[in-house]
């Protein structure tokens, strides 16, 4: 293969890789607000979390795909937006929870709360995994920088993260009604999980720019 069709073999994976990217951000745009407003008319602080999870998550994806064309600069900026959204989302989770569990207050645990969040849980995945696949291609075959290695690794802990969350929190809203306080605990469990995601993407992104400081 030429020169000039190699290039525009690249040329043609990074637009695959950017649209599937910026495809997986708007689902969970569109995720994280159908869950913020599932927590309004529930009341739930874990659809909450979950949003704010979903919001972080599209920062992620966003990142993971501007960073085949944007500089190391623009793209960091991006994702510490989106682990300061994570940790916004996990701070909300923690004393959500610590203030169910000492007050005695409690998720709505009904079978239409349990359905919906199996259904965000089931659907992140979904998103996750395809959007991955589709940035599988590039990094097998070496074609990324470090920069872009990076935002993928804040993509791929992000999205184990919120597919993890997603089905505890189903868990502990189905056990509520036999264990008490169950969902609560989730939620609690959720926003420490999400809080300790946003502190290892900060460091990540802090030792890349240790090694890289004109990249800052």
């Amino acid at each position: 293969m030429s020169y000039m069709a190699t290039q525009e073999c690249q040329h043609q994976n990074y637009t695959k890789e950017i649209a599937a990217a910026r495809s997986a951000a708007a689902w969970n745009v569109g995720m994280g607000a159908v869950q913020a407003a599932l927590g309004g008319i529930t009341g739930n602080i874990g659809f909450v979390n979950e949003s704010a999870h979903n919001f972080a998550d599209a920062g992620a994806f966003y990142a993971d795909g501007e960073a085949l064309k944007r500089s190391p600069k623009v793209t960091k900026r991006l994702r510490r937006l989106a682990a300061t959204v994570l940790t916004i989302g996990g701070i909300a989770g923690i004393s959500g929870g610590v203030y169910q569990l000492a007050t005695g207050e409690r998720e709505d645990a009904s079978k239409t709360a349990i359905g919906l969040a199996a259904t965000g849980a089931v659907i992140n995945f979904g998103v996750a995994r395809k959007t991955h696949n589709a940035r599988h291609h590039e990094h097998a075959h070496g074609h990324t920088h470090e920069h872009t290695f990076d935002a993928h690794s804040d993509n791929v802990l992000h999205a184990v993260t919120d597919a993890g969350t997603g089905f505890l929190y189903t868990v502990g809203l189905a056990l509520e009604h036999k264990i008490p306080g169950a969902a609560s605990a989730t939620v609690l469990i959720n926003g420490l999980i999400s809080t300790m995601s946003a502190a290892a993407t900060h460091h990540l992104i802090n030792v890349s720019t240790s090694k890289h400081p004109s990249a800052h």
